[in-house]
């Protein structure tokens, strides 16, 4: 029996520790503390005290690949091989080690000496993943790790969806990752990606999350017309039918590539303070901040903090000339003609 089960009805829900505080246990090897943290955030959230969200965010040190928590997290696994916290960190983990490998190349870009060790851990976190949904009643992010593993080797994760949702009716977070499963440059179309939107399970959502959905949605169209289609005009106009629907980092983020420096900064301003721990949105607002003649040092501090908890875009920007860093807007416009 899962450890997640175990807990009384009058458990209080704990406060959500701090990625370097889950760091210190982790590294420590202090895991019946994190079974007791893990096991009250998942009895919160199965009795509605605690969102998916918020649930999800407290994963995030599983989330940041950094090569000495490999062997904490296995001991972690061994030392409770029936938590579904552990496996489902292990998993995760495994998963940041290949998409750090992958980088955020085309996949005819990704490095060849890279090719070999990122089937391996992505196979291993297949399996972790596979396990970890044995171990909870409702396991989304166990489920919504499947869908990402698939939509990574260009096949749709229908079946891991549908299991999921069986599971949680209402997971917000299975919608989401589903929907970005179905995105054109992974092997979707946008045809694909708006009949999602508009399936039957949808409505009963609330009409702020079935808007939020619309709006991921044009986010991923305007990422897509402007990385893959060239299509400059159709990006922006996408991105502000999303912001129109929900205020979302995403969107925010992606329309400040296509805007001047000014609106640029406030978008970026705006995307960080909705995701201040998001590592892809603060590498993205360091960044914007260089591109915009900021002091170099405490942008690049920041980068190379985003790099070592494994974000893969401050690990490709800083490896570039800081002039180039400082000039990207105008080398990418020169690109675009």
């Amino acid at each position: 029996m899962t450890v997640l089960a175990s807990l009384p009805a009058t458990t209080s829900t704990p406060a959500r520790l701090s990625r370097e505080a889950l760091r210190d246990l982790l590294s420590d090897r202090n895991f019946e503390a994190l079974e007791t943290h893990y096991g009250g955030l998942h009895h919160a959230f199965s009795v509605q005290q605690l969102s998916e969200k918020e649930l999800r965010r407290a994963y995030t040190l599983a989330e940041s690949y950094r090569p000495e928590f490999t062997k904490p997290f296995r001991a972690w696994v061994n030392a409770y091989p029936q938590s579904y916290p552990a496996r489902v960190s292990l998993a995760s983990h495994l998963f940041a080690h290949g998409w750090q490998l992958r980088t955020m190349r085309l996949a005819k870009d990704i490095p060849e000496e890279n090719r070999q060790e990122l089937a391996e851990v992505m196979a291993e976190a297949w399996s972790y993943f596979v396990e970890a949904v044995e171990l909870d009643a409702q396991a989304t992010l166990a489920y919504c790790g499947l869908i990402c593993l698939q939509m990574q080797q260009g096949e749709q994760g229908w079946d891991a969806y549908l299991a999921g949702l069986k599971a949680a009716p209402g997971s917000m977070q299975l919608r989401r990752t589903m929907l970005s499963n179905l995105r054109t440059e992974w092997g979707g179309s946008h045809e694909a990606q708006a009949a999602f939107v508009k399936r039957p399970e949808h409505e009963s959502l609330p009409e702020q999350e079935r808007a939020r959905l619309e709006a991921q949605r044009l986010c991923q169209l305007g990422h897509h017309l402007g990385h893959f289609a060239n299509d400059h005009a159709g990006a922006k106009k996408a991105f502000r039918q999303s912001l129109a629907l929900s205020r979302e980092a995403g969107a925010l983020s992606g329309l400040a590539n296509w805007v001047g420096p000014f609106a640029k900064r406030r978008l970026l301003n705006e995307a960080l303070a909705l995701e201040p721990d998001d590592d892809h949105i603060r590498a993205l607002h360091a960044i914007g901040r260089l591109e915009n003649f900021a002091p170099a040092g405490p942008q690049l501090e920041i980068l190379r903090d985003c790099a070592e908890w494994g974000e893969p875009f401050a690990t490709d920007i800083l490896g570039a000339p800081l002039w180039v860093i400082r000039l990207r807007p105008v080398l990418m416009r020169l690109m675009r003609r």
